[in-house]
């Protein structure tokens, strides 16, 4: 007589069980309970391969075993389950319990992130992960070819005046048709990514020489000229296209790639369409070096300064940190924001004398903020050679030292793009800097890599989600799930979230009902040059309830 036989009250109790659990006797599933039954029906094929899944490891199983599979349930859908097995009795005849789980909501949140690794949301382009791989692979394919492989960087002219024109949702709409409009100019092997912001780069795999290079820019340039509808609105861009040459110009991925972007910046410093790669362009060229000089001149005359974004709690609207936010006023360019100087600024050396200004700069005013009655922190940018420096800590210690400030006033923001292939290389930094008691908070959360083991290994006090996806959260289904998704994994592992990008009442309000902590962006701030401390304490900000 079988194990479950000799009592009925327990095949009940199991059969009415609501958890995943089957009886298997030599080469037959005799009980498979109510939870079973919800995800599967009554379908013969499916409890088929149910009693194929677990039989054939029952039947090798020691002492126990684990096992996982896909069923597809009364609907048609494919369900992931798991199952541990454990061996009752071996004679007369071998008699295993399966008790399992059903990991579908798990193992689709996994493998949304995986693809996410590899591309860009808001364009469904390779991202610069995926571009980096297929960089590589073509030059091994040259090199053994004997041939050459040619690489185009991209980048849009005046996307900012779109942005303050019509918005960031024109803005995001507008990128989506570049990166439309740039495929179908193109070869099915070419490879079109968005590096990030308004960068786009195309590879032309062996034999991609130059004159190919400069026949698809041509094609590129021309399609972008024409007027593009977006949001109802009709825009017009022009993009600066940079060349450069495998094995001419560069011999690995990442100097190909240098190459090809620092012939962008020369199209665009020179107000032409396309260049070529030439050694003028690298950081010795005399232009670069009077940038670079007028970096300097920056960082020690006073002609930097910083605005303030405001963060605020959703359910009352209090100011809890402002991020600090550099910026340049030129002499003759005007005022410069961060994209248009920190690139050259990190290339040239002066990364590190830019961010301890800016670093100290932030806390001496969040201290101005607390003298005022202000009990608002300070949140600062930081990249991986500030992340590297093995000094940071000690500058940190001292910078707040000398402001009279606790170390939870700070919070460093470290990009979802710094951590995407160093994210191991970083622990014991992130670790070190915690350690000093500064709050840390992985920024643009869902443009990279991280995973929800990256999550837990690192020592983060907050995630803050990227503006692209809070901007769309109350149009778009996939943007609204990705947030719910990001408020949901951040709870679970005691994460404060973030969302970046708050522009209107309806996205706050929504942001609120998913369970959102915090919010920053316009909305919360009259000036786009962020808040100061009379506006915060003259109660200017809405806090009449959202709903």
């Amino acid at each position: 007589m079988s194990l479950v036989g000799t009592d009925e009250r327990l095949r009940a109790a199991l059969g009415r069980s609501q958890a995943l659990v089957a009886f298997i006797e030599g080469d037959a599933l005799v009980l498979a309970s109510d939870g079973i039954r919800a995800i599967v029906g009554d379908r013969e094929g499916t409890h088929a391969a149910l009693k194929t899944l677990l039989t054939s490891v029952a039947a090798e199983a020691r002492a126990t075993a684990r096992v996982e599979g896909h069923l597809t349930d009364a609907s048609g859908n494919e369900r992931r389950v798991t199952f541990e097995l454990t061996v009752l009795e071996e004679a007369p005849e071998r008699r295993v319990i399966a008790i399992g789980q059903d990991v579908t909501a798990g193992w689709a949140r996994e493998a949304d992130l995986a693809r996410r690794a590899t591309t860009d949301a808001l364009t469904g382009l390779p991202n610069r992960a995926l571009l980096g791989d297929r960089i590589g692979q073509a030059l091994l394919s040259a090199e053994r070819e004997g041939t050459s492989a040619a690489l185009i960087v991209l980048d849009l002219n005046d996307f900012k005046h779109v942005n303050d024109t019509f918005g960031h949702s024109v803005g995001d709409a507008l990128l989506r048709e570049v990166a439309d409009r740039t495929r179908r100019e193109l070869r099915e092997s070419d490879t079109v990514a968005r590096l990030g912001g308004d960068e786009f780069a195309i590879l032309l795999p062996p034999p991609g020489d130059v004159v190919s290079a400069l026949t698809a820019a041509r094609k590129i340039r021309q399609a972008l000229e024409q007027p593009l509808l977006v949001g109802g609105a009709v825009a017009r861009t022009s993009a600066s296209i940079g060349i450069a040459l495998f094995p001419q110009h560069a011999t690995t991925a990442d100097a190909l790639l240098d190459r090809a972007d620092a012939a962008m910046y020369a199209a665009r410093r020179a107000g032409s369409a396309v260049a070529v790669y030439d050694s003028e362009h690298d950081m010795r060229s005399s232009s670069v070096l009077v940038q670079l000089d007028e970096i300097a001149k920056a960082i020690a005359g006073g002609e930097l300064d910083l605005n303030y974004q405001p963060t605020v709690r959703l359910s009352d609207r209090r100011p809890l940190r402002a991020e600090a936010l550099v910026r340049w006023t030129h002499a003759s360019r005007g005022k410069l924001r961060p994209a248009e100087f920190l690139a050259l600024a990190e290339r040239g050396g002066f990364g590190p004398a830019l961010s301890a200004w800016v670093l100290q700069a932030a806390l001496r005013r969040c201290r101005e903020w607390r003298d005022a009655g202000i009990d608002a922190g300070v949140s600062v940018n930081v990249g991986l050679r500030d992340l590297l420096d093995p000094a940071l800590p000690d500058r940190i210690r001292s910078a707040l030292s000398a402001t009279g400030l606790d170390a939870r006033a700070l919070t460093l923001d470290v990009s979802e793009e710094v951590l995407k292939n160093d994210a191991m290389r970083l622990k014991r930094p992130l670790l070190a800097l915690a350690n000093v008691g500064v709050r840390l908070a992985l920024d643009d959360f869902g443009t990279g890599t991280a995973s929800l083991r990256l999550l837990q290994r690192l020592p983060l006090s907050e995630v803050k989600l990227d503006r692209r996806f809070v901007s769309e959260v109350c149009t778009s289904v996939e943007s609204w799930a990705f947030v719910r998704s990001g408020i949901d994994v951040a709870h679970d592992l005691g994460l404060e979230v973030t969302a970046e990008g708050v522009e209107d009442k309806a996205t706050a309000y929504v942001l609120e009902r998913l369970g959102c902590d915090v919010a920053q962006g316009t909305y919360f701030t009259r000036s786009p040059d962020g808040f100061e401390p009379g506006f915060l304490r003259a109660g200017e900000l809405d806090t009449a309830p959202l709903n």
